[in-house]
């Protein structure tokens, strides 16, 4: 582990660092391996939406789904969930699970503009953190990507960065190029001066 790669794990991510090292086991498993895994997350998740998440119990008995699945194939026969499913569930307070007696910390997420509706969604802190962890992780396997590899993200979203942002950028050796801020369209138009910018961005970053 580089010096980097210590700093901005145990500074900025030591929960995302601990998930990582929980699923860093997967890049070992077989093919078969992986589907017994893959399966019996499965099974656990549409056990645990069945008992305490109204949503998702209602709808798969209005389809008659019998939530004790025993494959993969059987859980293509579950329904696709709209857009507007999630939407009006978030309003009717259906999603949520009850398992809590107090609703947890929830990190609010949302999808891009690019519809003109985004959809904004509920996780747990933990589930985010378990998110990330298995986010880097894959990065890892899948690139082969180190920190002392420069990085380039094009991206859409936040145009102004935190000290910490930039941090991490620096740590990482990650550096976003903000294309698009829906809190910020003006700033984030992609014109002749804005390009310039991130010209500039980008070639200082090699």
């Amino acid at each position: 582990m580089t010096l980097k790669q210590f700093l901005y794990d145990r500074l900025l991510q030591p929960k995302i660092f601990k998930a990582y090292k929980k699923y860093s086991c997967l890049s070992t498993m077989s093919n078969d391996e992986l589907n017994l895994y893959r399966l019996k997350k499965i099974q656990d998740l549409v056990e645990y939406a069945y008992k305490y998440v109204p949503f998702y119990r209602n709808l798969w008995e209005r389809y008659n789904l019998d939530w004790r699945i025993t494959s993969l194939k059987e859980f293509e026969n579950y329904p696709i969930v709209e857009k507007r499913d999630i939407k009006q569930a978030i309003q009717d307070k259906t999603i949520f699970s009850k398992e809590f007696k107090d609703t947890p910390n929830l990190v609010w997420q949302h999808t891009t503009w690019s519809t003109w509706s985004p959809l904004e969604f509920p996780f747990t802190v933990l589930e985010e953190t378990d998110k990330n962890g298995c986010s880097r992780m894959f990065e890892n396997i899948c690139t082969g990507r180190s920190f002392d590899d420069r990085k380039v993200k094009v991206w859409r979203g936040k145009y102004e960065t935190s000290f910490l942002e930039r941090l991490r950028e620096t740590l990482t050796n990650t550096y976003n190029l903000c294309i698009y801020d829906p809190q910020n369209v003006k700033e984030t138009f992609l014109n002749e001066k804005r390009l310039q910018v991130l010209s500039k961005k980008l070639i200082d970053s090699n």
